[in-house]
Parts: C-alpha cells; structure tokens; sequence
C-alpha cells in the first residue's frame, strides 16, 4: 500500500548525511518547475525584476505590433493585484489625426469578450440561488425554449433538447455557431426568437466536443437577464457587475458621448467599420470597455480568487468559474467561457473578441495575481499579442516571489529532532537537517519513501510542508501528505521520543533510534 505512495523526485536513503541529503533533495526537484506563492509587491518602485520585464514588454509588443502593419491602434494594461501597474499605447486613434495614440480611457469594442459579463451573472446567481443548478435546462426558466435533435431522433423525427447552462457556458450544447436571424440588428425579442430557435438543429450532440457558438452565449445572457431582478441583459449587466465595480466607461448603448471617446475601428485595408448593433444577439458581443474599466475587472478577479471580498462572487464560486472544461488537441483549454492556454507552466486564462474593426483580450494568471489587456482598432490576432507577453510577465513575477518567500519555520534546536526512526522494528524514517537553496538549518523528514520539509508551530507539533511550486513535481495522491500534522512525544529532557502522523498514517508510531 505505502510503496504505491511513494514520491519518486523525492525518494532519497534514509542513511544520509545532514549535507548529503540536502544536495540530493535540491538536485532531485532541480527540474521542478518554480511556482512561488504570491507575495505583496511594492509599487513605487517596482522591484527592478519587474521594471526591466516591463521594458522588454514594450520593446516586444512595439516589435509585435509593427511587423503587422495594421492601421489603427493598441491600447495595453498590465494590472498587478489591485492596480494597473504598466500601460503602452500604439498607433492611432484614428487616423486623420495620426499623432494622437489611443489611452487607457479610450472606448474600443470589446467584441467576444462581453462574453464574460454572462459567465460571471450566471455563476453570480447559482450562488444567490436564482438559477438552482449548472445542469438545469433552459426550458426549466424560458419554457418550450428547446433545439432540434437530429442524434435523438426516433421513427424518422428529430429530437428535441433543451441545452443546460454549463453547456451554454462551456460551448458544449452542440448548438451551431450564430443566432437564426441576421447577425446585425437582430432586433427580436426573446418571444419572437422562441420559433426560430425550436426549429434550429444541433450540429453535435451535447458534451461530445466545444463548437463556439454565439447563439450560445446569447440565448444564456438573454434567458439570465429575463430571470433576473433586473429584467433584461443590459441591465442585468449594468446591475450585478458595472455598477458594483465602477465600471463607467463601459455598456452596450452607443451614445453620441460613447463615440466621441471611441478609437475609429478599421479593417486590414484601412476602411472605417461602421458601428453595428447586435440586438438579440448582444450578449455574444456587443459591449465596449476601455482598458482602465477591464483592468478594473481583471482586479475584481484577482481579489475574488484569493480571498472572500465578494466583490463578484465568492471565493470558492470564482475558482469554479475559472475552471477548465475540456482540452483540445491543440491544447487550448476551453472553460465558461475561457480559452486558455498553458505559458511557462501556468495555466493562463484569456478571452479574446473580434468584430468590426476591433479586438480584444483579457487575460490573467490568478495564482501570480496579474493579469494583462489589450484593445485593438483592427482585425490583430489578440492571442498571438498575448502569447508574447505571458511568458516575460510570468519569469518576472515568479522570479520575483521566489525572492521574497519567507524562511520556513525550524525549531531552535533542530539536532533534538534529527536522526532514525524505527517501525515496528525497522528503520522507517528519519529527520536531517537541511541546509541548501530552500532554507538553512530546517527539519527535512523522510516518511514512507518521501522527503518533505517540517514547518515548525510548537515543539510538539509541526506540519508538513512544500514550497510553494514543489507540488507540480508530486503525484497527486501523494499530495494528501502536505499540511498533515507531526506531532513529537518528548522526554523529560526535552529530547524525542517518537512521533505520528494520525492523519496520514493513523495508528503508527515511528520512534527514534537510540544512537
């Protein structure tokens, strides 16, 4: 049972020496990938890691952006935590005024990233309980709301399905990719929509591939702002997220104010787009935004991931929400409505849009807390932008929590715990005293074939511990070792006498070998 346990990066003699065998414990997680935890970060300055990243950002995205020739322009943020630490603005604005850059405040369309707003209502109100489960039907709150079937068809007829809300989230409903009627100014209401969307047909069966689908998402916006308080999407929106956050440079009404801001968006040929409107269908992609209001959202996350402000939604309910879904061949990792994407072993999530004359992406790594946006007066390819920048964001940060992560806790004499550890007679276990890149002078215990460090609390008890990073180098089972608590019987004289681990291997006892 305990050999199928064993961590094999980890798996050291127990007969070492302290120095031995904390150059073999530093040699065998040399391949580990670093994954520190996030440490806060001062502001002014910037640690120079992360100034001179953001340097070469500048010089990467100037070169990036150059080499397509587009017209039009870019507008970038780059937001740390709470705080859009790095903005860099390209181009023009519009182009009869080529030495005006656009800013981080001005309005571009923001395209399928809107997507996001019915993503976060949706996981907003299964935790207020307005919609009861991810798996509930569409038909259970819009009734009659069902697609043709043709993979449940019986006697020559085609089914009828209701997709689920994760299916609609997830683009996994099998549903085709546009709405049933004219893609701009599909001015219908939900009622006259009803007949088109019963005689729309699946293109999959639902859960068996992701096939993106603005209907989708417009049909979950939709149904979500008509179960709402709200009563609609827009305000539904404007409720439960714009307002909440202060994101006033943000909608979907194109207001002669709102154009005046607007960056001009053009095609590759150079030709202003004109500004269409979606209707029925602007949940899938009519917004706008600016990069000062998305950095504010990507903060919003951010906060939300790692502890309860609610700014959103709950700590445990934004994890879930940024959860993978499916991964393709091409190894992008679909989620609701996530299309991320692994960078120098971090899992970036991203949402990209695209429409008439403008781009968009928002993208984050919440276990680094950062998190980078860009807009577009064009047609440029927003995940190649992006996949430029992760990886100079990503070393710089992780370099830079490496630096700042505390000392692992030791008691102040550790040679009181260090040595062998029999059970039921035989050598099982031992305690050295490590010192290397990881710390000097800690307790470093190997049980059960795995070697993992001990973070002192009192002399009786101390807890498992990996660095933060280690743990993508364990098997995941073994994982269940991490945190579990060591508590030390002592001697009169303050020397051990043995210790347990209850709740990794109940009812043993390791004692220690008398020299």
């Amino acid at each position: 049972y305990y050999n199928d346990m064993m961590f094999q990066h980890f798996t050291l003699p127990l007969l070492l020496s302290d120095e031995e065998a904390s150059s073999r414990f530093d040699a065998s997680v040399a391949a580990c990938p670093p994954q520190p935890a996030p440490m806060p970060l001062s502001l002014s300055p910037l640690p120079s890691c992360i100034i001179s990243a953001l340097a070469s950002l500048d010089t990467v995205m100037n070169q990036t952006y150059a080499a397509t020739k587009l017209p039009g322009g870019v507008s970038i943020g780059v937001v740390y935590d709470q705080t859009i630490i790095h903005t860099l603005n390209l181009g023009y604005k519009n182009k009869d005024a080529p030495q005006v850059p656009p800013d981080e405040n001005t309005i571009f369309r923001i395209g399928s990233v809107t997507k996001l707003f019915s993503s976060i209502s949706l996981y907003q109100m299964i935790e207020s309980g307005v919609v009861a489960s991810m798996d509930d039907p569409i038909s259970k709150y819009w009734p009659n709301m069902t697609f043709l079937d043709p993979f449940t068809a019986q006697d020559g007829n085609d089914g009828h399905t209701s997709p689920t809300f994760i299916q609609l989230a997830t683009h996994l409903s099998g549903a085709p990719r546009e709405a049933p009627c004219i893609i701009v100014n599909c001015n219908l209401t939900n009622e006259e929509m009803l007949p088109l969307l019963q005689q729309t047909m699946l293109i999959y069966p639902p859960f068996t591939q992701p096939s993106y689908s603005n209907l989708g998402y417009s049909l979950l916006g939709n149904t979500l702002g008509a179960i709402s308080s709200s009563g609609y999407y827009q305000q539904m929106v404007q409720d439960q997220i714009l307002t909440p956050l202060a994101m006033k440079s943000t909608g979907f009404t194109y207001s002669s104010d709102v154009v005046s801001r607007m960056a001009v968006g053009y095609d590759a040929n150079g030709n202003p787009q004109p500004l269409y409107l979606e209707g029925w269908g602007a949940p899938a992609g009519q917004a706008y935004s600016t990069i000062s209001d998305l950095s504010v959202l990507v903060s919003a996350h951010l906060s939300d991931y790692w502890s309860s402000t609610n700014r959103l939604m709950s700590a445990s309910q934004t994890r879930q929400y940024m959860m993978p879904r499916w991964i393709d061949p091409d190894y992008t990792v679909f989620g609701s409505p996530w299309e991320s994407a692994m960078q120098n072993n971090y899992l970036v999530r991203r949402k990209g849009g695209n429409f008439a004359g403008f781009s968009g992406m928002l993208s984050l790594v919440p276990e680094l807390k950062i998190g980078f946006v860009a807009l577009f007066s064009n047609s440029f390819d927003e995940f190649a932008f992006a996949d430029a920048a992760w990886p100079i964001l990503i070393d710089a940060f992780v370099q830079t929590y490496i630096s700042m992560q505390p000392p692992i806790p030791s008691p102040q004499n550790t040679s009181l715990y260090a040595g062998v550890y029999t059970l039921n007679g035989n050598a099982a276990s031992s305690i050295s005293i490590y010192n290397g890149q990881y710390g000097k002078n800690i307790l470093l215990i190997n049980i059960l074939g795995m070697n993992v460090f001990l973070s002192y609390i009192t002399p009786t008890r101390m807890a498992v511990y990996i660095p933060p990073g280690l743990e993508a180098c364990m098997l995941r089972d073994t994982l269940a070792i991490v945190g579990q608590y060591v508590f030390f019987n002592l001697n009169e004289d303050g020397s051990v006498q043995s210790f347990t681990v209850p709740g990794f291997v109940p009812g043993a006892q390791f004692i220690k070998k008398v020299s």
